[in-house]
């Protein structure tokens, strides 16, 4: 299970973050997420359970090979659940990689990434099951990961934009927003000032 610390300054009290995935080889996953309040002991949770139909032809790549994304369009279907409102969405989602870059060198016969660098697009359209409306979101984010920037540090950068998406206006008005990950540390920012602090445990 993958656990971290969250603070943002909109709620400005500290959270435990806790994440679990499952995955079958039928290409079937169950996300599970939630966030326990440290100040009140109240807890958000959600979950996720999707079937996923990956189109176009897997990637080749060789035994020196780190960096394998799968760059083939990964479409799924499936229902989400919230703790908060108890409301359940009917859920289909798009996905899409773009492998634009790798670095890597081998030392000692072992391959060692240095960098990589891609993009990755994605659609998700929900329905309420409980009032019948749709809405939805698309996200587009460019990363770019050094390894060894310093020594024993790790940096990711990325960089994205946001846009909801309804039945009645369409695609909305796009809102960027940067992340920097090093090593366990993480902060996100959007351009309202909004912010978010993780701490992987």
């Amino acid at each position: 299970m993958e656990t971290s610390f969250i603070l943002d300054n909109k709620s400005k009290q500290l959270g435990l973050q806790l994440k679990q995935r499952f995955e079958h080889s039928s290409d079937v996953q169950l996300k599970v997420s939630g966030v326990l309040n440290t100040v009140t002991s109240e807890g958000q949770f959600f979950g996720k359970l999707n079937k996923f139909l990956r189109l176009g032809k897997l990637p080749q790549y060789t035994s020196l090979d780190i960096y394998r994304p799968d760059t083939r369009l990964r479409l799924g279907i499936g229902a989400k659940a919230l703790s908060v409102t108890d409301d359940v969405f009917f859920s289909v989602n798009a996905k899409k990689k773009f492998s634009l870059h790798k670095s890597q060198d081998v030392v000692r016969g072992r391959p060692l990434l240095n960098s990589y660098t891609q993009i990755v697009a994605g659609v998700t359209y929900d329905c309420n099951l409980r009032n019948q409306v749709w809405a939805g979101q698309a996200d587009v984010k460019l990363s770019h990961a050094m390894f060894s920037f310093t020594k024993d540090q790790d940096i990711r950068v990325t960089v994205g934009l946001k846009a909801p998406i309804s039945p009645v206006t369409g695609v909305g008005n796009s809102e960027p927003y940067l992340r920097l990950q090093e090593n366990c540390w993480g902060v996100v920012v959007d351009k309202h000032g909004g912010w978010r602090v993780t701490y992987d445990l």
